[in-house]
């Protein structure tokens, strides 16, 4: 349930006065491409969920999820780093659920000016998840977040109310190779978002798989737009992909 801007204001005050460890991530760090299929990591096929799911972000915090709708031909293997893949896809939006850590994740670290690790401490312990950052008022980003500078407070809190305003619905299907053929790219070489090469470089070959990705690993806070200006990706945007891995003979076929 959402929580008040008064229980808001009221918990990160009570935040402000707790020590701020100085370790404190608000980003993810980058990690390098992880294991191919088959050879996911102990922490990542620890993540795994009872629903299917595993965690493929380096930070470990959801960001990047994976489930096989399909799995591979028996025997079937994986590409590796820096291998030529080609993949069907079919991209849409998705429900941004927001939680406090993906708004220091995936918004915070965009908005200029902030002493972003105390920032994101306070907005951790106000419990400040997405349906509660269209609340945001002048008055909490001062002394709850402690943001100094009216000019400031009022960027933040502009900034924040422009998230998911006038998004399409979720569900919304804005890029497919039906359209255009398989993709096809160097696996690893930044040729595509980082949603995608993590999730690629954990399917093996003939495998369909659903993935889910938050914005900092998707389109980020600009989105996607056509050379028209028309909007494709909103800003900030949680996608979803149905994606099958096709065998090498399928890509190159595809070619």
């Amino acid at each position: 349930m959402r929580s008040s801007v008064g229980q808001l204001l009221l918990a990160l005050a009570l935040a402000a006065a707790l020590e701020v460890a100085s370790s404190f991530a608000v980003l993810p760090p980058r990690a390098a491409l992880p294991a191919p299929p088959g050879r996911l990591s102990a922490s990542a096929a620890e993540t795994t969920a009872a629903d299917g799911w595993t965690d493929l972000s380096p930070g470990g915090d959801g960001a990047v999820r994976i489930r096989t709708l399909s799995p591979a031909p028996e025997g079937s293997t994986g590409p590796s780093p820096g291998d030529e893949v080609s993949m069907a896809y079919v991209g849409t939006l998705a429900e941004r659920e927001w939680t406090a850590a993906d708004v220091a994740g995936a918004w915070l670290p965009e908005q200029q000016g902030l002493d972003g690790e105390e920032v994101a401490a306070r907005l951790l312990e106000g419990g400040i998840d997405g349906a509660a950052l269209a609340d945001l008022t002048e008055d909490l980003v001062r002394d709850g977040l402690g943001v100094e500078g009216r000019i400031q407070c009022k960027k933040l809190v502009m900034a924040a109310k422009r998230v998911g305003r006038d998004d399409p619905p979720a569900g919304t299907e804005f890029d497919s190779s039906e359209d255009r053929g398989p993709y096809r790219f160097p696996l690893g070489a930044g040729k595509v978002i980082r949603a995608t090469d993590l999730a690629v470089a954990a399917m093996a070959y003939g495998e369909r798989a659903e993935v889910v990705a938050r914005s900092d690993y998707a389109y980020g806070k600009d989105g996607l737009r056509r050379s028209d200006g028309e909007v494709v990706v909103p800003p900030y945007a949680t996608l979803r992909f149905d994606i099958t891995l096709l065998g090498k003979e399928e890509g190159e076929e595809a070619e």
